[in-house]
């Protein structure tokens, strides 16, 4: 998984989590000592946080998404490469 959809996935669970009692004694936590920042956070940290907050399923449908973008995309390539092929012959 990109370090840019880890840090996404866990800013969405915070905000998410604001309105819960859990939420609201972490954000007094980071209101009262600060938070350094997911940017600030390095790969491994970042997917041991996911992993703490049980967010894994949502990792793990981001990169199914990514995937399927991606088969998507190799899929039109290779349609373009036939209709040149096609074209030239």
């Amino acid at each position: 998984m990109l370090r840019e959809e880890m840090i996404e996935i866990l800013v969405i669970s915070g905000l998410e989590g604001v309105a819960s009692l859990q939420g609201t004694l972490r954000l007094q936590n980071i209101l009262e000592h600060g938070f350094r920042g997911y940017g600030n956070m390095s790969d491994r940290e970042l997917a041991a946080e996911i992993e703490a907050r049980g967010l894994n399923r949502a990792a793990d449908a981001s990169e199914d998404m990514h995937a399927l973008a991606d088969d998507d995309t190799e899929v039109t390539h290779l349609l373009e490469q036939c209709k040149e092929e096609l074209h030239d012959w």
